[in-house]
Order: structure tokens, then C-alpha cells, then sequence
């Protein structure tokens, strides 16, 4: 079963997050991505770094990545932006192989310096293909993050209102009085 297969197979079975977006796209001949959009399906709150990064590390158990970036603050006082975190997939979706035999007469020889008559050249090209998974703390987030084609980082104050909400609300709730 191909790895795409298994992302998505894992993602639509996973309890506590969903998919929002799903995108493809050629970035060469030889490399194309696909790219899911999570959210979890409860915001917690207070938001925490460490939960969403558990969170995104289960949502594919039963296939190693290729590789993953953790999220985190840009600064760890000021928590002014945060870098998403996010898992990727590669694998190999087929192999061209190119065969060409090259002949000419000798009084065309000197117009082709490099390529020697009667002589066979190969070519391997291996198409592979890159499945990333990016997690965002919302939908809100996800939009943004489409909106201005990047998904690396979300500002502290563009986070979901319902994330501050959550946070302000904590805070009156433990406040002591």
C-alpha cells in the first residue's frame, strides 16, 4: 500500500484531529506534494505547545516520517510567533528509465563533441513524492496560513480567538478572589 494511502487512511481514522484541506502539487518533473491541513478537534486551552506536538506525533502511528519539525516559540518569553510543526512522508512513486542510442555518419561526428557515435546513453529518473502533514492549532489558522502561502508560523495575536478566549476565561476562572 502506497504511504499516501497510509497518511490518509491514519488521518481519517484519528480521533482527536481532522483534516480540513488537502492540496497536490507538481514542484518539479520528478517531485510532486501533497499536503494535509489538521486540526485537532478539540482547542485546548490554555494552548500548549507540547500537547498540539503529542497530538501531531500520533497521527500517522503505524508509519515512521521521513522527517518532522517541532513547533516552537520564536521567542520563549514573549511567545510573539509560533513555528508549526509538521511531519512529512517520502516515497518513490516510479522509476523512468531512458534509453537512447545515438548513430551518425563521421562527417557529423565533429558537430556533436561529447556524444560518440553507435554508443548507448541511460537516463534513470526517479519520481518521488512528498506528503506533508501540517498541524495547526485551528481552522481560523489554516485559512490564514492558505491565504498568505505560508505555513510556517503564526503570529501570537492572529492565534484563534477562541484560543485567547480560552486563555482569558482560564485565567478569571483561576483568579482567586
Amino acid at each position: 500500500m502506497s504511504k499516501l494511502k497510509q497518511v490518509k487512511g491514519a488521518l481519517d481514522k484519528h480521533f482527536g484531529a481532522r483534516t480540513i484541506v488537502e492540496t497536490t502539487k507538481k514542484v518539479r518533473r520528478d517531485l510532486e506534494t501533497v499536503t494535509f491541513y489538521v486540526v485537532p478537534h478539540r482547542i485546548e486551552n490554555p494552548f500548549s505547545i507540547e500537547k498540539i506536538q503529542r497530538l501531531m506525533c500520533s497521527l500517522v502511528p503505524n508509519l515512521e516520517s521521513t522527517g518532522k519539525v517541532n513547533f516552537r516559540w520564536s521567542n520563549t518569553e514573549t511567545k510573539d510567533m509560533l513555528f508549526l510543526g509538521s511531519l512529512w512522508f517520502d516515497e518513490e512513486i516510479c522509476t523512468h528509465e531512458i534509453c537512447t542510442h545515438t548513430s551518425f555518419s563521421d562527417e557529423y561526428a565533429d558537430l556533436f563533441p561529447g556524444i560518440t557515435s553507435g554508443k548507448t546513453y541511460n537516463q534513470k529518473i526517479v519520481l518521488t513524492r512528498r506528503i506533508y502533514v501540517l498541524v495547526f492549532p485551528s481552522e481560523p489558522d489554516v485559512v490564514r496560513a492558505l491565504d498568505r502561502k505560508s505555513e510556517a508560523l503564526i503570529l501570537q495575536k492572529h492565534l484563534s480567538p477562541i484560543n485567547i478566549f480560552g486563555q482569558v476565561f482560564e485565567k478569571l476562572m483561576t483568579a482567586k478572589r
